[in-house]
């Protein structure tokens, strides 16, 4: 594990989940916070040559809303990305799309031409990784401990990402969790000065 952080052209960005009932106030799913992070998302994303946006694309009906009230539905409102977010030179992941999975993490998501985030990160030479977006406690860590598992080192944007905080305390031990894994917790403005 790197303990130097470099912003280089072996360095990605991912933005997970920035959609309208995540981060918007009138989401079906709002997380805290969500809404004040697009900037600072933006700002992250833009330090990287590679800029993966992952979404949520859920059938109307799937065993996923089975735990959470309907959310990202594709072709809603709800699935769109949130105003402001710059996606531009962007690759976007689609994940969650099938009706008996719930494929959290961005690593199960696949490019309309069937990409994986792993596939798309080993053909650009990718060595590190900044993870962003929402939520913390959820597609953050399930994306962060999945990257890491694959081998990148992985850094995550602590001011760029928003808990969900079913029980009080969810996010500082997703924190914990993905920094117990091998994570390392970086700031915006850390970023910045590594780049």
């Amino acid at each position: 594990m790197e303990t130097n952080l470099v912003i280089d052209h072996q360095t990605a960005t991912v933005a997970v989940d920035m959609q309208n009932d995540f981060g918007h106030p009138a989401g079906s799913l709002f997380v805290t916070g969500g809404d004040k992070i697009v900037d600072t998302v933006n700002t992250v994303m833009a330090l990287a040559r590679l800029r993966i946006f992952t979404r949520d694309q859920h059938p109307g009906v799937t065993n996923h809303f089975d735990t959470f009230p309907p959310h990202c539905i594709r072709g809603t409102w709800g699935a769109e990305y949130m105003d402001g977010l710059n996606t531009a030179g962007g690759v976007v992941i689609s994940k969650g799309t099938e009706p008996d999975v719930d494929d959290f993490s961005g690593c199960d998501g696949f490019t309309q031409n069937g990409e994986s985030i792993d596939q798309i990160l080993t053909a650009s030479g990718i060595k590190r990784v900044v993870v962003c977006g929402l939520a913390t406690d959820y597609c953050d860590l399930a994306t962060v401990l999945d990257l890491l598992k694959l081998g990148y080192d992985v850094y995550v944007v602590v001011d760029a990402i928003a808990a969900v905080n079913v029980a009080e305390g969810d996010g500082d031990r997703a924190i914990a969790q993905m920094t117990a894994a091998g994570a390392t917790m970086v700031t915006a403005k850390e970023l910045l000065a590594a780049a």
